[in-house]
């Protein structure tokens, strides 16, 4: 599945996990563009702005007892890059079904690592 296909399938049947301290936002702000344009991931940026309140397609994390939601980091991934921590706490904090990489091969070359953890990864740019 393309990243562009799944960003639509998202923003029309999907929900989106993020931590309430907008660990996530963050990352998508230094990513994308606000403007909705060019690409289909501002597309994503836009959308997400517009409905990130909304409870049916957004769904907020909450830190653990007003702690980040960077501590529910298994210690195991420490050493995993640390711009993808924020990704793996919302999954652990969220109980999502995976983590979708569209953008770098930290996941893949990780894999097994996450997946001892129990955590699954879809892969759009692999082809997954």
């Amino acid at each position: 599945m393309s990243a562009a296909r799944f960003l639509r399938d998202v923003m029309s049947t999907g929900v989106v996990l993020v931590d309430t301290e907008d660990l996530a936002l963050a990352a998508y702000k230094v990513q994308l563009n606000f403007s909705g344009q060019p690409g289909m991931g501002d597309q994503f940026l836009e959308w997400f702005i517009r409905e990130r309140w909304s409870d049916n397609l957004v769904r907020r994390v909450s830190n653990p007892r007003g702690g980040s939601i960077l501590q529910l980091l298994p210690a195991s991934l420490a050493s995993f890059d640390p711009d993808d921590h924020k990704w793996i706490c919302i999954y652990l904090a969220g109980e999502a079904d995976v983590i979708v990489n569209a953008s770098d091969s930290d996941s893949v070359n990780g894999r097994v690592r996450l997946q001892a953890e129990g955590i699954n990864v879809l892969e759009l740019l692999a082809g997954n």
